[in-house]
Protein backbone atom coordinates (compact mmCIF):
# COMPACT_ATOMS: atom_id res chain seq x y z
CA UNK A 1 0.00 0.00 0.00
CA UNK A 2 1.25 3.22 -1.18
CA UNK A 3 1.80 6.38 1.46
CA UNK A 4 -1.09 8.10 0.00
CA UNK A 5 -3.13 5.20 0.51
CA UNK A 6 -2.41 4.74 3.75
CA UNK A 7 -2.70 8.39 4.51
CA UNK A 8 -5.88 8.33 3.31
CA UNK A 9 -7.00 5.26 5.07
CA UNK A 10 -5.93 6.41 7.91
CA UNK A 11 -7.88 9.73 8.23
CA UNK A 12 -11.20 8.27 6.97
CA UNK A 13 -10.44 6.21 10.13
CA UNK A 14 -9.73 9.26 12.53
CA UNK A 15 -12.98 10.94 10.96
CA UNK A 16 -15.03 8.34 12.30
CA UNK A 17 -13.02 7.50 15.60
CA UNK A 18 -13.21 11.63 16.84
CA UNK A 19 -17.04 12.05 16.57
CA UNK A 20 -17.45 8.87 18.80
CA UNK A 21 -14.63 9.66 21.13
CA UNK A 22 -16.22 13.32 21.27
CA UNK A 23 -19.62 11.42 22.05
CA UNK A 24 -18.25 9.40 24.97
CA UNK A 25 -16.43 12.38 26.34
CA UNK A 26 -20.21 14.48 26.36
CA UNK A 27 -21.91 11.65 27.93
CA UNK A 28 -18.99 11.21 30.69
CA UNK A 29 -19.17 14.77 31.55
CA UNK A 30 -22.82 14.89 31.58
CA UNK A 31 -23.34 11.93 34.16
CA UNK A 32 -20.52 14.21 36.49
CA UNK A 33 -22.44 16.92 36.05
CA UNK A 34 -26.00 15.56 36.66
CA UNK A 35 -24.01 13.59 39.90
CA UNK A 36 -21.74 16.34 41.32
CA UNK A 37 -23.80 19.27 40.66
CA UNK A 38 -27.91 18.60 40.58
CA UNK A 39 -27.49 15.52 42.92
CA UNK A 40 -30.79 14.70 44.67
CA UNK A 41 -33.40 17.39 44.15
CA UNK A 42 -35.60 19.47 45.98
CA UNK A 43 -33.01 22.08 46.24
CA UNK A 44 -33.64 23.35 49.51
CA UNK A 45 -30.13 25.31 50.57
CA UNK A 46 -29.05 28.53 48.68
CA UNK A 47 -25.91 26.78 48.47
CA UNK A 48 -27.56 23.66 46.55
CA UNK A 49 -29.56 26.43 44.59
CA UNK A 50 -26.39 27.74 43.30
CA UNK A 51 -24.60 24.17 42.86
CA UNK A 52 -27.86 23.48 40.06
CA UNK A 53 -27.09 27.07 38.84
CA UNK A 54 -23.61 25.87 38.16
CA UNK A 55 -24.68 22.53 36.21
CA UNK A 56 -26.96 24.55 33.80
CA UNK A 57 -23.89 26.84 33.11
CA UNK A 58 -22.16 23.61 32.75
CA UNK A 59 -24.54 21.44 30.46
CA UNK A 60 -25.00 25.01 28.42
CA UNK A 61 -21.02 25.54 28.05
CA UNK A 62 -20.89 21.75 27.17
CA UNK A 63 -23.32 22.05 24.51
CA UNK A 64 -22.09 25.45 23.18
CA UNK A 65 -19.22 23.57 22.21
CA UNK A 66 -21.11 20.46 20.56
CA UNK A 67 -20.81 20.59 16.40
CA UNK A 68 -23.41 21.88 15.09
CA UNK A 69 -24.63 18.57 13.54
CA UNK A 70 -24.68 17.11 17.02
CA UNK A 71 -26.49 18.80 19.03
CA UNK A 72 -29.75 17.09 18.39
CA UNK A 73 -28.39 13.98 19.43
CA UNK A 74 -26.83 15.79 22.69
CA UNK A 75 -30.26 17.39 23.84
CA UNK A 76 -31.76 14.10 23.03
CA UNK A 77 -29.07 12.14 24.92
CA UNK A 78 -29.58 15.01 28.26
CA UNK A 79 -33.59 14.66 28.35
CA UNK A 80 -32.25 10.48 29.03
CA UNK A 81 -30.07 11.88 31.60
CA UNK A 82 -32.91 14.08 33.26
CA UNK A 83 -35.38 11.03 32.99
CA UNK A 84 -33.07 9.19 35.56
CA UNK A 85 -32.14 12.32 38.18
CA UNK A 86 -32.47 11.44 41.78
CA UNK A 87 -35.15 12.83 43.75
CA UNK A 88 -34.90 13.05 47.57
CA UNK A 89 -37.83 10.23 48.16
CA UNK A 90 -37.99 10.34 52.58
CA UNK A 91 -41.45 11.46 51.64
CA UNK A 92 -44.11 12.44 49.81
CA UNK A 93 -43.59 16.09 50.06
CA UNK A 94 -40.27 15.87 49.52
CA UNK A 95 -40.83 14.10 46.32
CA UNK A 96 -43.44 16.78 45.29
CA UNK A 97 -40.78 19.41 45.98
CA UNK A 98 -38.69 18.11 43.68
CA UNK A 99 -40.45 17.22 40.87
CA UNK A 100 -41.07 21.12 40.81
CA UNK A 101 -37.58 22.26 40.81
CA UNK A 102 -37.06 19.15 38.01
CA UNK A 103 -39.48 21.32 36.04
CA UNK A 104 -38.02 24.75 36.66
CA UNK A 105 -34.50 23.46 35.59
CA UNK A 106 -35.72 21.74 32.52
CA UNK A 107 -38.05 25.11 31.54
CA UNK A 108 -34.80 27.02 32.03
CA UNK A 109 -32.42 24.76 29.84
CA UNK A 110 -34.81 24.98 27.17
CA UNK A 111 -35.69 28.11 27.05
CA UNK A 112 -31.98 28.60 25.63
CA UNK A 113 -32.11 25.71 23.36
CA UNK A 114 -34.91 27.01 21.52
CA UNK A 115 -33.18 30.07 20.66
CA UNK A 116 -30.23 28.00 18.93
CA UNK A 117 -30.87 28.19 15.33
CA UNK A 118 -32.42 24.90 13.61
CA UNK A 119 -33.14 23.15 16.74
CA UNK A 120 -36.54 24.38 17.88
CA UNK A 121 -38.64 21.13 17.45
CA UNK A 122 -35.36 19.42 19.55
CA UNK A 123 -35.46 21.77 21.89
CA UNK A 124 -39.18 21.46 22.61
CA UNK A 125 -39.30 17.75 22.21
CA UNK A 126 -36.48 17.74 25.22
CA UNK A 127 -39.35 19.56 27.29
CA UNK A 128 -41.89 17.11 26.96
CA UNK A 129 -39.64 13.91 27.20
CA UNK A 130 -38.23 15.33 30.54
CA UNK A 131 -41.75 16.44 31.62
CA UNK A 132 -42.82 12.93 31.25
CA UNK A 133 -41.34 12.24 34.40
CA UNK A 134 -44.19 13.16 35.84
CA UNK A 135 -46.26 10.14 34.30
CA UNK A 136 -44.03 7.83 35.49
CA UNK A 137 -44.34 9.39 39.09
CA UNK A 138 -48.07 8.83 39.35
CA UNK A 139 -47.50 5.30 37.55
CA UNK A 140 -45.23 4.76 40.84
CA UNK A 141 -47.56 6.27 43.47
CA UNK A 142 -50.85 4.76 42.38
CA UNK A 143 -49.09 1.16 42.69
CA UNK A 144 -47.98 1.99 46.49
CA UNK A 145 -49.81 0.65 48.96
CA UNK A 146 -53.45 2.08 49.61
CA UNK A 147 -52.21 3.37 53.12
CA UNK A 148 -48.77 4.69 51.37
CA UNK A 149 -45.07 3.66 52.11
CA UNK A 150 -44.28 6.35 54.52
CA UNK A 151 -45.25 5.38 58.30
CA UNK A 152 -46.57 7.82 60.95
CA UNK A 153 -42.93 8.79 61.94
CA UNK A 154 -42.95 10.85 59.01
CA UNK A 155 -45.27 12.94 60.74
CA UNK A 156 -43.70 16.12 62.20
CA UNK A 157 -40.46 16.10 60.62
CA UNK A 158 -41.40 18.98 58.37
CA UNK A 159 -43.32 19.48 55.53
CA UNK A 160 -46.31 15.98 55.44
CA UNK A 161 -48.40 14.63 52.53
CA UNK A 162 -50.33 11.61 52.72
CA UNK A 163 -50.28 9.42 49.36
CA UNK A 164 -54.23 10.48 47.99
CA UNK A 165 -52.55 14.26 48.46
CA UNK A 166 -49.61 13.37 46.35
CA UNK A 167 -51.40 11.76 43.91
CA UNK A 168 -53.78 14.50 43.55
CA UNK A 169 -51.17 17.10 43.29
CA UNK A 170 -49.20 15.10 40.80
CA UNK A 171 -52.36 15.48 38.58
CA UNK A 172 -52.72 19.01 39.15
CA UNK A 173 -48.88 19.39 38.57
CA UNK A 174 -49.20 17.42 35.42
CA UNK A 175 -51.86 20.03 34.03
CA UNK A 176 -49.84 22.84 35.26
CA UNK A 177 -47.13 21.57 33.84
CA UNK A 178 -48.53 21.26 29.97
CA UNK A 179 -50.49 24.59 30.69
CA UNK A 180 -47.24 26.64 31.36
CA UNK A 181 -45.16 24.41 28.98
CA UNK A 182 -46.87 24.23 25.99
CA UNK A 183 -50.50 25.80 26.02
CA UNK A 184 -48.83 29.27 26.38
CA UNK A 185 -46.76 31.43 24.82
CA UNK A 186 -44.03 30.90 23.62
CA UNK A 187 -44.56 27.21 22.91
CA UNK A 188 -48.40 28.40 21.16
CA UNK A 189 -46.13 30.83 18.53
CA UNK A 190 -43.94 27.89 17.31
CA UNK A 191 -47.08 25.92 17.40
CA UNK A 192 -49.15 28.21 15.22
CA UNK A 193 -46.25 28.32 12.28
CA UNK A 194 -45.92 24.78 11.61
CA UNK A 195 -47.62 22.79 9.16
CA UNK A 196 -50.92 20.78 9.65
CA UNK A 197 -49.37 17.75 9.93
CA UNK A 198 -47.04 18.60 12.19
CA UNK A 199 -49.10 20.38 14.24
CA UNK A 200 -51.41 17.45 14.68
CA UNK A 201 -47.97 15.03 15.40
CA UNK A 202 -47.39 17.55 18.27
CA UNK A 203 -51.15 17.43 19.06
CA UNK A 204 -50.80 13.57 19.80
CA UNK A 205 -47.21 13.46 21.74
CA UNK A 206 -48.90 16.41 24.20
CA UNK A 207 -52.05 14.56 24.33
CA UNK A 208 -50.07 11.28 25.51
CA UNK A 209 -48.29 13.10 28.75
CA UNK A 210 -51.13 15.56 29.30
CA UNK A 211 -53.86 12.64 29.12
CA UNK A 212 -56.80 15.64 28.82
CA UNK A 213 -57.57 17.64 26.14
CA UNK A 214 -55.45 20.46 25.04
CA UNK A 215 -55.85 24.62 24.91
CA UNK A 216 -53.11 25.63 23.36
CA UNK A 217 -53.61 29.26 23.03
CA UNK A 218 -53.84 31.30 20.03
CA UNK A 219 -52.42 34.11 19.66
CA UNK A 220 -54.91 35.08 17.03
CA UNK A 221 -57.39 34.25 19.35
CA UNK A 222 -56.50 36.29 22.49
CA UNK A 223 -59.19 36.27 24.74
CA UNK A 224 -59.23 32.70 25.21
CA UNK A 225 -57.41 31.88 28.11
CA UNK A 226 -55.83 29.31 30.27
CA UNK A 227 -58.15 26.11 31.08
CA UNK A 228 -59.36 25.54 35.00
CA UNK A 229 -57.20 23.19 36.27
CA UNK A 230 -59.13 20.37 37.76
CA UNK A 231 -57.91 19.11 41.04
CA UNK A 232 -56.78 15.48 40.18
CA UNK A 233 -58.14 13.16 42.53
CA UNK A 234 -60.67 12.48 45.09
CA UNK A 235 -61.33 12.32 49.02
CA UNK A 236 -63.62 9.86 50.59
CA UNK A 237 -65.07 11.07 53.27
CA UNK A 238 -67.02 9.50 56.60
CA UNK A 239 -70.46 9.23 54.79
CA UNK A 240 -69.34 8.85 51.03
CA UNK A 241 -70.62 12.25 50.32
CA UNK A 242 -68.46 15.40 49.99
CA UNK A 243 -70.48 16.99 52.94
CA UNK A 244 -68.77 15.91 55.78
CA UNK A 245 -65.68 18.63 56.90
CA UNK A 246 -63.68 15.73 59.03
CA UNK A 247 -62.02 12.23 57.47
CA UNK A 248 -59.59 9.64 57.64
CA UNK A 249 -56.83 8.92 55.78
CA UNK A 250 -54.52 5.73 56.20
CA UNK A 251 -50.99 5.88 56.72
CA UNK A 252 -48.73 3.27 56.58
CA UNK A 253 -48.58 1.91 60.88
CA UNK A 254 -52.23 3.87 61.12
CA UNK A 255 -54.39 6.61 60.56
CA UNK A 256 -54.58 10.17 60.97
CA UNK A 257 -57.98 12.52 61.07
CA UNK A 258 -57.75 15.14 58.42
CA UNK A 259 -60.16 18.57 58.04
CA UNK A 260 -60.85 19.72 54.56
CA UNK A 261 -59.57 23.22 54.26
CA UNK A 262 -62.18 26.20 52.25
CA UNK A 263 -60.51 25.47 48.86
CA UNK A 264 -61.63 21.58 49.04
CA UNK A 265 -65.07 22.90 50.31
CA UNK A 266 -65.41 25.21 47.38
CA UNK A 267 -64.53 22.31 44.79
Amino acid sequence: MDLNRCMFVLISMLTLVIPVVGCRDNERTLSEIMTGKFGKLPVGTEERLREVSEGQEDIWRLFSRVPPNRRKEFIAALAVRFRKLEFDERSYALRAAALSDYFRIVSELTDRFRLTEDIQDTAWRFKLDALDRVNEEIRRCENEPPEGVYSMEEIGRGPFMTKQLYLESLKTMRSDFIWRGFEMNPFSLYFKSLPEKEKADWQGRLKKVARRELYIWDPDNPTVGKPTLVSGGCLKFFDGTNKCDEFLVPIKGGTIKMRRTEKWKKE
